[in-house]
């Protein structure tokens, strides 16, 4: 699942960040700027999926160390992923004499979610949690053990 793009908002040194991102990375910069902030991000997303919110905030050390410190409460936490899932082709039609089928495969997909943090306390709300997959639908023809794709017919997002 190789990530194609992140953005973040408010978050550590960011108060905010563009990036494009390749199969291949290298990350160079003088001693603050932001190097290990950058990775940080990743280790967050990790700690959300296997911990939950709320202890990724805990583990990252709390609200006040997740936050800009220059921005804190005035602008929301706010990370959006873009990535390409596993691009497996799946069948999901077939005609009655098997050899015209119709797949559907996986493309680019996003991820976003954004936190408002409590001023007053160490309590937070989630504004906005959406993550949209991205598919396309194509004509397939079975020749013996593979299953080739004749064309495009069209695209969509599932939004949930």
């Amino acid at each position: 699942m190789p990530i194609q793009q992140v953005h973040v908002e408010n978050f550590k040194s960011f108060s905010e960040l563009d990036i494009d991102l390749s199969r291949f990375n290298v990350i160079i910069g003088s001693n603050a700027a932001g190097k290990s902030n950058f990775i940080s991000i990743f280790k967050f997303l990790r700690d959300i999926a296997r911990h939950g919110l709320a202890n990724a905030i805990a583990l990252q050390g709390g609200q006040e160390y997740i936050q800009n410190a220059k921005i804190g409460h005035g602008r929301d936490l706010a990370i959006r992923v873009v990535y390409v899932p596993d691009q497996k082709l799946a069948i999901i039609h077939q005609n009655t004499t098997g050899n015209g089928l119709l797949g559907i495969q996986s493309c680019e997909s996003s991820y976003e979610f954004t936190i408002r943090f409590n001023a007053d306390s160490d309590g937070f709300v989630i504004i906005k949690d959406r993550l949209v997959i991205g598919y396309e639908v194509s004509s397939c023809e079975r020749k013996k053990t593979v299953v080739e794709k004749n064309r495009i017919l069209g695209h969509g997002e599932i939004e949930v």
